[in-house]
């Protein structure tokens, strides 16, 4: 259209493009020239309305906890990467949309939050997948996955949980990773623990209450645990939380919020309520094409 714009202009008698002193001749100079500037800005829309290429090195679909994870690290490496979230934003930071509940703040970014997420139809209904059970489950469809629901708690696997895994993710091979994440505000930097992390891990203020829980199992003689990311676990302690300045610091807030994608060598450009239908393989062997994304069956290839 831009250039069928172009040689109607170029071909048009010379008349057509004076500015003649017949009015509907200026009208019709006009509403080319109108019509050119469209077709101009429509095409730079359409090609960079994305943020970015319609080829991708790497397409993650769902962003949840692990997915902002693993776009994030590609996204810091260099590598271009499209996030296809089925759900809506959440948080501020990752252009939350959602009706604030205290100041700017959405119900995602408040931490006591959680509790009304899951009770609450007006959330409960659009961020979490409905699933035929009696209970249903509590699945968060949204961006920032179930990291975005439940109740912060900063616990890692132990290590026995890795030990049948296989080589390279015993719990040495991916202890390094943990600590790369973490800025632990209590534990510091430490054989367990890291600093200068995405996610924030901190303690917070007690309250009398949780005190006097605490010193009622002292009186009953169990162990003490200081570190439940620690050798030992049984028994009562303190736990860790993933909150940064008195909000909730989920995963895909830590890797995927304005800021830190700001900072990356390649931004991940993230698409929500895109529901990835299907994957196909198509020609190499390396090339996977996500051909059909919500109704519109949209096609974007990656690797």
């Amino acid at each position: 259209f831009f250039f069928a714009l172009l040689a109607a202009i170029a071909l048009a008698p010379p008349r057509a493009r004076r500015w003649p002193r017949d009015g509907a001749w200026m009208l019709r100079e006009v509403g080319l020239l109108l019509l050119l500037a469209f077709s101009a800005w429509s095409i730079v829309r359409y090609l960079f309305a994305d943020g970015g290429p319609a080829v991708f090195d790497y397409i993650v679909v769902g962003g949840g906890s692990t997915g902002a994870v693993v776009a994030g690290r590609l996204g810091e490496a260099g590598y271009s990467v499209l996030v296809l979230e089925a759900g809506g934003s959440t948080q501020i930071s990752l252009g939350g949309d959602a009706e604030p509940v205290a100041g700017k703040w959405t119900i995602f970014d408040v931490p006591l939050g959680w509790v009304q997420v899951l009770s609450d139809h007006r959330w409960s209904k659009e961020f979490q997948w409905v699933v035929p059970a009696d209970p249903p489950p509590a699945i968060a469809r949204g961006l920032g996955g179930c990291g975005i629901h439940n109740a912060m708690l900063y616990m890692r696997g132990r290590p026995a949980d890795f030990a049948e895994w296989g080589a390279g993710w015993s719990w040495d091979d991916v202890l390094p990773f943990y600590k790369r994440s973490e800025d632990n505000e209590q534990f510091g930097s430490s054989p367990l623990h890291g600093t200068g992390g995405p996610v924030r891990v901190t303690t917070v203020a007690s309250d009398e209450l949780s005190d006097f829980f605490l010193d009622a199992f002292s009186t009953a003689g169990l162990p003490h645990v200081e570190d439940f990311n620690g050798p030992d676990r049984i028994g009562f302690g303190r736990y860790q939380f993933m909150i940064r300045d008195g909000l909730r610091d989920s995963a895909a807030a830590a890797f995927l919020g304005a800021d830190r994608r700001a900072s990356y060598r390649a931004p991940p450009l993230v698409k929500t309520h895109a529901l990835a239908t299907r994957l196909v393989v198509e020609g190499r062997s390396d090339r996977t094409r996500c051909s059909e994304i919500g109704r519109d069956r949209t096609r974007l290839d990656g690797l």
